[in-house]
């Protein structure tokens, strides 16, 4: 994990932080229409390695990130099993 990637999650994060001042949740929409893919996408790829650290494998997500985007009241599960 480079010093670049570090800091580009940390601009995503941020990026993540002014959406949530603007619409009040982080529930980036998916949509085709969606005006900020960028965001879309990061957003998506944070479930995964989360999932991976919560398994205890080696994973890109740190207990901090996982702490700064909790902070943020990131939904971790898209959909809830019914």
């Amino acid at each position: 994990w480079s010093v670049g990637r570090d800091a580009q999650w940390f601009d995503m994060f941020e990026e993540l932080k002014k959406y949530k001042e603007i619409h009040g949740h982080c529930a980036v929409p998916t949509t085709k229409r969606s005006s900020n893919k960028r965001l879309v996408n990061w957003v998506s790829r944070q479930r995964k390695p989360y999932l991976e650290m919560k398994e205890g494998r080696s994973t890109i997500m740190t207990a901090e990130r996982a702490d700064m985007l909790n902070s943020l009241g990131f939904t971790w599960k898209v959909h809830e099993d019914n």
